[in-house]
């Protein structure tokens, strides 16, 4: 590293947000007119700084930026680059990427809830005999809903004016935001629940930015707050009608096999979305309920058709004149089926939601021994599964049991758990330690920095050291999450053997772990829905060109996090892909330079840009068509430039567009238009010509003179655009000798 010949390095940390940015320069006494000292002290350091500075061969400013990267814009000093501004970018476009999927999933919550708000009108799941019960349970049911309605859509009304009445009161409470307190609707006060914190629905992060965002993070809020037990029977049937609502939806046989699977993926991104960006969620959710309300309902209705024909064989083998026996049981609660019969997923992995087609069920008419027999199975996936919640998120009483943070229960949207947030409950919890908040520190510690291990100040500092190191395996690369965790363990480690030394000082430990906790806050900023400044510097005359903070392996573990991160992003599904091939844009370039040429007025360029805008818009879906297609004809031998003629020559020769205008008469609509080019002999569906089509139907319907008729605005755009195709597609091979001349020249 050049940073090892310096004879005086001078280093201001410059900070934004938490973040560190460096700044440096050197000493070169036999040039410079005076020692460093002067020229710091030009730059505005005081004489403790200097002196701080002359001791730790680096130096931690306050000073502001608006923008980390601002220190570099125009700098007088060279510059230090450091792992600060890498990290700052990745969280800047990671926030940007969620706020676009949250804007995505804001507006399918309404009618996913909507739709399970219409299913619970006449519900599948009942107890025989309970009525008191089972209305207890749809009313809960119902109101968590309608609740989170009301709060996207205030004119929402369920049309039972207590239930609604209701709501409007408990909205109230959640957008003042204030206080304690437990409606009555959601029972007593036990130790489990005491109160609820309407404190946690006040937004917060980028869900300030819009009342939109704020309506739909205060829904999601108490979506993930409102708990349904397992040991309350009220609770435990609400939780199932409301997965049967999802299950019904799942299992909807009048779907086709495309919109069945489409409709059901974005169910599942609609209630747990970022799973492979965060992690797991701490208590499982509306989806794993769905999951056990179909294996449930499977199994009871396969216990009513065995014990039917156990009946039939009966009576087949019954002397004549025998009374029948009644194929029906009487209480489908009688059955001696174990325990370990009643919700086992079929892959093994208690609780885990998978989509199946199942078939149609009956209405499932559960006995109390039933619910009872369910409960005991949860249990035991409660205690086994990953599913054990290990974050309490309610003001409530600590468990009598050491090894429990909270009561097994359901959440309508559960919250992921994170490495940190599982540090901090076992480090704030009254059975272990007597501290009341976590100390950010904690997370350098568990990361493996020994300098933040000596700067955590507590009264119990050794039993606290205790717990964080019981907790260092949790913080292991996996999703995303894990992945960033991993790549700040190295900012945290021992530097690199040719490192400089004052890599090695206490005053860059420092600087890390600063860089790490501003990188926590700026994560959980990015996840609060979902989990939960700079200065100048001076010195020598003759500044070297800049450094890079010398820490390879965290730069190499920031490229493994980006591919991770974009894998993770890319399944969500709601993200476009971005094409790799750009080539068809330069031919659009290079013809908008004689746009302006010729045009008198605003108007007429007006429409020259409108109709370049049409031309280019159907040459760039086309040139991407054909190169698809060349990919899959390539022959190594040919240059490139002759390929991409040949297939022009054979895919839209005149030949071979010549019969469009003709097909213009008589065609009253696109559809006619396609189905007749289907209709020819020859046109096959994956041919190109049939994207032409297609972008010729899409020009015509919308074409600015919408008065007139169809088939006259389908010949306009015909005669506008076919006769020159075929010569702009071959301009298109012009001065492409290869693929990689082009992506040079790109």
């Amino acid at each position: 590293m050049p940073c090892r010949s310096l004879n005086t390095l001078l280093l201001i940390v410059l900070t934004h947000l938490g973040y560190s940015q460096v700044i440096a320069s050197d000493d070169a006494p036999a040039v410079a007119q005076g020692t460093w000292q002067d020229e710091a002290r030009k730059q505005g350091l005081s004489e403790d700084e200097i002196a701080a500075l002359q001791n730790n061969d680096v130096l931690l400013a306050n000073d502001d930026f608006l923008q980390v990267f601002s220190a570099y814009s125009h700098p007088k000093v060279s510059v230090f680059i450091t792992s600060d501004s890498l990290l700052n970018a990745w969280h800047v476009l990671l926030e940007a990427t969620i706020v676009r999927l949250e804007a995505t999933r804001m507006s399918r919550l309404p009618d996913a809830l909507r739709m399970i708000l219409r299913d619970l009108e006449s519900p599948r799941f009942s107890v025989q005999g309970q009525d008191e019960l089972n209305a207890r349970a749809i009313r809960r049911a119902r109101l968590v809903i309608a609740t989170a309605v009301r709060l996207m859509d205030s004119s929402y009304r369920l049309g039972d004016a207590e239930l609604d009445e209701i709501v409007a009161a408990e909205c109230s409470r959640i957008e003042v935001a204030e206080g304690e307190f437990l409606p009555e609707w959601l029972g007593r006060p036990d130790p489990s629940l005491l109160s609820i914190h309407y404190s946690r629905f006040r937004p917060r992060s980028f869900y300030t930015r819009s009342v939109e965002l704020e309506r739909y993070f205060r829904a999601v809020s108490w979506l993930q707050a409102i708990p349904f037990r397992i040991d309350k029977d009220d609770e435990l049937l609400a939780i199932l009608m409301l997965g049967d609502a999802i299950e019904r939806r799942t299992a909807d046989f009048e779907l086709d096999f495309d919109t069945w699977w489409t409709e059901s993926q974005k169910l599942q991104d609609t209630f747990r979305c970022f799973n492979e960006l965060v992690g797991a969620p701490d208590l499982p959710d509306i989806l794993v309920a769905a999951h056990e309300a179909h294996n449930l309902s499977a199994n009871l209705f396969q216990r009513l058709e065995d014990e039917a024909s156990e009946q039939a064989e009966l009576k087949r083998h019954e002397p004549d004149g025998d009374t029948t026996v009644s194929a029906a049981p009487d209480d489908p609660g009688n059955s001696d089926e174990s325990d370990e019969d009643m919700g086992e997923d079929s892959s093994g992995v208690p609780g885990r939601f998978e989509v199946v087609v199942p078939r149609k069920l009956p209405e499932a008419t559960l006995s109390l021994t039933d619910l009872q027999r369910w409960r005991n199975v949860l249990r035991t996936q409660f205690q086994q599964s990953q599913f054990a919640p290990q974050i309490n998120d309610q003001n409530r009483l600590p468990p009598e049991d050491p090894a429990t943070v909270d009561a097994p229960q359901f959440r309508v949207i559960s919250a992921s758990r994170t490495p940190d947030a599982i540090l901090f409950q076992r480090t704030t919890d009254m059975r272990r330690l007597a501290r009341p908040y976590p100390d950010g520190l904690e997370i350098a510690v568990a990361l493996g920095s020994d300098a933040a291990k000596s700067y955590l100040q507590d009264p119990e500092k050794e039993r606290l050291l205790q717990e964080i190191d019981a907790c260092k395996a949790l913080f292991g690369p996996g999703n995303v999450y894990g992945a960033w965790l991993h790549a700040l363990r190295a900012l945290l480690d021992e530097p690199e053997r040719d490192a400089p030394d004052f890599l090695r000082n206490d005053a860059w430990q420092r600087k890390s772990c600063n860089t790490v906790l501003a990188s926590w806050v700026q994560m959980r900023h990015t996840f609060a829905l979902h989990v939960k400044i700079n200065g100048g510097a001076g010195g020598g005359r003759i500044p070297p060109p800049g450094f890079v903070e010398p820490d390879p392996e965290f730069f190499s573990r920031m490229a493994d996090l980006a591919h991770q991160t974009k894998q993770a992003l890319f399944l969500q599904g709601d993200l476009r892909q971005v094409p790799p091939d750009y080539r068809p844009l330069l031919p659009i370039l290079e013809s908008c330079r004689g746009l302006a040429q010729g045009v008198a007025d605003a108007a007429a360029m007006d429409r020259k840009f409108n109709e370049q805008a049409e031309v280019e818009s159907m040459l760039h879906s086309l040139a991407w068509d054909l190169h698809e297609l060349l990919s899959r004809q390539s022959d190594d031998q040919t240059p490139f430039g002759e390929q991409w003629n040949r297939i022009i020559d054979q895919q839209f020769s005149q030949a071979a567009i010549g019969p469009i205008r003709h097909w213009a008469d008589g065609i009253s609509n696109g559809d006619a238009a396609f189905q007749k080019h289907l209709e020819e002999p020859g046109n096959q569906r994956e041919a190109i010509p049939e994207t032409l089509i297609s972008y010729l139907i899409t020009l015509t319907d919308e074409h600015s003179s919408r008065k007139l008729p169809w088939p006259d605005r389908w010949i306009q755009i015909c005669d506008r655009h076919l006769p020159g195709l075929p010569t702009s597609l071959r301009k298109m091979s012009e001065a492409i000798a290869s693929v990689r001349a082009m992506d040079a020249k790109i």
